[in-house]
């Protein structure tokens, strides 16, 4: 589990998100794209070498994920 405090959005757009970020260990089913016009397609991919652009709120969580940290406050 972390906590980003997304900077880059408020600083672009105005508006000010703390994303929840939890990890799930296992999943059964078919991943779905439930919002086609905010995202084309879902990928598998080694956390290290993420596809660009990524908005900040999943590049930091990705960044406690990788960094074992709890929280991450600053938008790089």
């Amino acid at each position: 589990m972390a906590l980003t405090n997304n900077l880059e959005t408020f600083r672009s757009e105005g508006i000010h998100f703390i994303s929840v970020i939890l990890i799930a260990k296992e999943f059964e089913g078919t991943p779905t794209i439930l919002e086609p016009a905010k995202c084309e397609e879902l990928l598998w991919v080694d956390p290290s070498q993420l596809p660009t652009p990524h908005f900040d709120a999943s590049r930091l969580a990705v960044d406690c994920y990788l960094n074992n940290q709890f929280y991450m406050g600053i938008s790089k």
